[in-house]
């Protein structure tokens, strides 16, 4: 028997109006001596479908280049193949009625989504109508809908399984019917096999494997404060429907369709009102917009100005400004050219106070959290190898990426040690004022701050639009609006309400909630190793094994993971790691305290002399201790150890404290001068020009990530180049941003905050 193959362009044709005349004409053709078989449409016996009207008898001839498909597997065990391909209109409706049918896409469609279900909202079920009659009779919008839509998507089981459909052809659909296109993301949360289907085992295993194992345990809209932490269980198919369909009546359309498809499968679909879009949503200006504009146009109007003066009056002595008057020194503080000279200042210190190093570790820690930011949003992205994305988590080298929880931790020693290097002096000239200290340091940061919220409120929402984006530029604006002022009083860390959701105005301002909480308390600690050192001493280690005892306690009395990058934390566990571990002060104080402890030890001895013996011990010592919190978590984190185990203790409570150590130690060294290499490359210029703006980088770069992840309109893959070409595409617009923001607020504010104080001071002296 020879293979023969079928001709299969019945959608085309036999979808086209009888009125379409020159259509049909054009599928018509002699069969003699022609590249065609010749189907009777009169013949053939289609599915009852809505919108479908062919009446007239038309004789159809499909040609065989368009699209073939074998046909052995549709015949009865004594059919010939030749007896079939004869009779192929008469066979359509066996080939129609069978899972490997071929069906046009049109039809498909049409036949996954009719009979629409009766509980659908009226003006729903009337627009669904209407576009399914259009699309069966090939209506250009209705097509272009149609299209929009997601596909069945290729490489399932390599974790593509989040298909966007066509963001932008949805929107910009124009239909000649009082019908608007409406874009809606659905999430499948659950997506259980049925235990009495005959291939269970078989099909469970697709569906682990396809979702990393991870189906079900990702149900959470979000969980790092504004952002999922990581996505690969979740399956989004996309929608475009009418803009009179709610988002309940496309999860109605959804399940039933699935049920229709999948009998085997529990298919629940959830659709988000968040996820869906429609070109007609509103974007008027509130009062509180219109205030917050103002606001920021008074601080560029202040810039300009500022800089016109300070250039027009560039011959004058800088010395000369103690003389100047109050709105000549607020005018020069927010001068461009003062900034920008202050920023690229790298003179020599001149004090031996000054602790070179700490530029450098600034530097490299904000290039860090950054890029682990990218990272923490690579993993709730869409990939179209999300399996092979994933697999990263277990490369050695890409460790150092993935734990970018340490940087944090570099940064709490250095506030620390800067708070007790600088408040001994003053302790020991009895010059401490505290109330002053709390709030120049208020000043300085708050503004900063200020403007990035107001960002996020007023200015970021609006740029641009995507698949993602209410999910993640939206969700933050959201966060800003309700949660604004714990943010802005550096409480947002630990009081929040299950209403709002665990929902951080600026993730990241978590850290500088703790900061300040930690710089506020840090004194009770200090003065007490400046009034009686032994004393200070034993009271700062018992506090920090009180503090390393709450950690490992919290972790097991809470089932919780060491890092929350494991694979097998639900959403739950990772929800709960944040609340109770990763974002509060009581857990994150034993960096602070060493810093603490270094800066003492820095201060009390001016200079440290070190032996051989102690370098070639201190130095292996201090690489061990940057490699254990480094690579340590592989091996344990990446695989299943149960929740709350001693390993996941163990490490999570003591990680800190060693890497806490290690970096203490090479500051100490290179400030001593016996840190060679290691003290010239901290040392270098760059590293001190990211130090200057690691302020600005850290208020800024995590709204700019969610933008490039909210626009995102396809899955990414994972390929070094294309990975390496984003990374440092986002990173290049987080620093000239950052520039931005501290030449035009950081730096100006900061003197503002300067000025006041010494205005004060001199009047203070005036009544004396």
């Amino acid at each position: 028997m020879r293979a023969v193959s079928l001709v299969v362009l019945y959608g085309l044709c036999l979808n086209v109006p009888a009125q379409s005349t020159a259509i049909l004409s054009s599928c018509t053709g002699a069969v003699t001596g022609s590249d065609t078989n010749q189907v009777n449409a009169s013949s053939v016996r289609r599915p009852v479908t809505s919108g479908l009207n062919f009446t007239h008898n038309h004789t159809v001839a499909v040609p065989k280049h368009v699209f073939q498909k074998n046909v052995s597997d549709l015949l009865d065990e004594d059919e010939d193949e030749d007896d079939f391909v004869a009779n192929t209109g008469q066979n359509f409706n066996r080939m129609s009625l069978r899972p490997s049918a071929p069906q046009n896409w049109i039809t498909q469609v049409i036949s996954t989504l009719t009979p629409l279900p009766d509980n659908l909202g009226i003006a729903c079920q009337r627009d669904t109508q209407t576009y399914l009659q259009e699309l069966s009779n090939f209506t250009h919008w209705a097509v272009r809908m149609m299209d929009a839509s997601a596909k069945f998507p290729h490489g399932i089981l390599m974790g593509n399984i989040r298909s966007m459909g066509d963001f932008d052809e949805c929107l910009w659909t124009k239909t000649d019917q009082e019908i608007e296109p409406k874009y809606c993301l659905a999430s499948v949360y659950n997506l259980d096999v049925k235990n009495t289907y005959p291939v269970y085992d078989k099909l469970q295993e697709i569906v682990r494997t396809m979702t990393i194992g991870r189906m079900n345990m990702e149900t959470y809209e979000t969980t790092m404060g504004t952002i999922p932490m990581q996505r690969s269980g979740r399956i989004e198919w996309a929608m475009c429907i009418p803009a009179t369909c709610s988002p309940v009546d496309v999860e109605i359309m959804l399940n039933a369709a699935g049920k229709r498809i999948f009998p085997e499968l529990d298919i629940r679909a959830t659709v988000h009102s968040k996820d869906c879009y429609t070109n007609s949503q509103p974007q008027g200006f509130s009062l509180r917009d219109k205030l917050i504009l103002l606001s920021m146009m008074v601080i560029v109007s202040l810039v300009v100005v500022g800089t016109l003066r300070d250039q027009s009056d560039g011959n004058n002595n800088d010395n000369q400004d103690e003389e100047k008057p109050l709105s000549v020194k607020i005018l020069d503080a927010f001068s461009l050219k003062r900034s920008w000279k202050n920023l690229t200042d790298f003179s020599p210190s001149r004090s031996s106070r000054q602790i070179e190093c700490l530029d450098g570790l600034r530097g490299i820690s904000s290039l860090w959290v950054v890029m682990g930011h990218q990272a923490l949003l690579a993993s709730s992205s869409p990939y179209s190898d999300k399996v092979t994305f994933f697999k990263t988590q277990q490369y050695t080298i890409l460790m150092i990426l993935w734990n970018f929880f340490l940087p944090v931790d570099t940064f709490l020693v250095i506030g620390g040690l800067v708070r007790c290097y600088n408040l001994m002096p003053g302790l020991e000239k009895r010059t401490v004022n505290h109330w002053k200290s709390a709030i120049t340091r208020y000043l300085r940061l708050t503004p900063a701050l200020l403007v990035v919220i107001g960002l996020y409120v007023s200015v970021m929402y609006r740029i641009s639009n995507g698949p993602l984006w209410n999910r993640h530029v939206g969700e933050n604006k959201v966060a800003c609006e309700w949660n604004w002022w714990k943010t802005v009083f550096y409480v947002n860390n630990y009081i929040y309400n299950e209403r709002e959701g665990y929902h951080l105005c600026l993730l990241q301002s978590w850290y500088t909630s703790v900061d300040m909480q930690l710089y506020l308390l840090a004194p009770l600690l200090i003065v007490p190793l400046w009034r009686n050192p032994k004393l200070g001493m034993t009271l700062l280690i018992t506090v920090a094994g009180i503090a390393t005892a709450v950690e490992y306690a919290t972790i097991v009395l809470n089932k919780l993971p060491g890092l929350p990058i494991t694979m097998h934390s639900d959403d739950i566990a990772i929800l709960t790691y944040v609340r109770t571990f990763y974002f509060v002060s009581h857990t994150r104080a034993m960096p602070y305290l060493i810093g603490i402890a270094t800066g003492y030890l820095m201060h009390r001895y001016k200079s440290i002399a070190m032996s051989k013996t102690m370098l070639s011990t201190g130095w292996p010592l201090a690489m061990l201790g940057l490699f254990w919190p480094l690579f340590g978590s592989l091996g344990y984190l990446a695989v299943d150890y149960p929740l709350g185990s001693w390993r996941h203790a163990y490490f999570g409570a003591f990680h800190k404290t060693v890497w806490a150590v290690a970096i203490s130690w090479i500051i100490v060294a290179c400030h001593n001068g016996y840190g060679g290499p290691v003290n010239a490359f901290l040392s270098s210029r760059v590293l001190k020009f990211l130090s200057r703006i690691s302020y600005s980088v850290f208020l800024l770069h995590l709204g700019i990530l969610v933008c490039f992840t909210g626009y995102l309109r396809v899955p990414k893959h994972t390929d070094f180049p294309s990975i390496m070409k984003e990374m440092v595409g986002e990173l290049s617009v987080v620093i000239i941003l950052s520039i931005i923001l501290h030449l035009s607020v950081e730096a100006p504010f900061a003197e503002l905050s300067q000025i006041v104080f010494r205005k004060t001071k001199r009047e203070v002296k005036k009544l004396k």
